[in-house]
């Protein structure tokens, strides 16, 4: 039986190459892949898929979290397949519980090759109804850390991480010296733990250079 496959990434080189190499693969066929979802939308509400590839981190327009929660308003057994860069959707502030059941995450830094993506979509296929989920990986840390380290990463001071979450400047401080100790961070010459803290962030959000 043939796999229909939609695709949405706005990495078009990598857009390109997973394309061609499951066009190539017998029993699948890319409906369509694009960097904007109206097509798989389209696609979707014609019958034509059996699952959504989608990247979850698409820029300044909707995630791949919020295509898929369209996609299954339309179809509910859709299969889903999330590929990201970001280990932990938290860090996007996404509630992991809130993700489509039966769904699938990959990392884009653990694909080795077609096969695993190819893999990973037959079986999202298949268990599109399932009442549970392949859980998507998490950093060691708990949801107000996440908060915290979100919010230090975007620059904002003590006072102004307080008034956003209506407690006391004293007790972020607290917050954050224990989140910089729990990942192990330390001041170090010309660099203070903020600055730790929010290169943590960015190189779990996979936008390390």
């Amino acid at each position: 039986m043939v796999l229909r496959i939609g695709m949405v990434e706005d990495d078009a080189l990598l857009r390109l190459s997973i394309t061609e190499a499951l066009e190539g693969r017998d029993g699948c066929q890319v409906v369509t892949s694009s960097d904007q979802p109206k097509s798989i939308i389209d696609a979707v509400r014609a019958g034509a898929l059996d699952v959504a590839l989608l990247d979850v981190h698409l820029g300044n327009g909707p995630s791949g979290f919020d295509i898929a929660q369209s996609l299954r308003r339309i179809t509910p057994g859709l299969g889903i397949v999330f590929l990201s860069s970001v280990r932990d959707p938290r860090l996007l502030g996404y509630n992991p519980a809130s993700l489509p059941k039966g769904a699938r995450y990959l990392l884009k830094s653990d694909v080795d090759d077609i096969d695993m993506i190819e893999q990973s979509l037959r079986a999202a296929a298949h268990d599109g109804y399932a009442l549970s989920d392949q859980a998507a990986p998490r950093v060691d840390l708990t949801q107000p850390q996440i908060d915290i380290l979100r919010l230090v990463a975007r620059g904002l001071s003590n006072a102004e991480i307080a008034r956003e979450r209506v407690v006391t400047e004293r007790a972020v401080e607290v917050a954050v010296s224990r989140l910089a100790k729990h990942l192990n961070l330390r001041e170090t010459p010309g660099l203070n733990q903020r600055v730790h803290i929010a290169a943590r962030f960015f190189k779990e959000m996979g936008w390390t250079p």
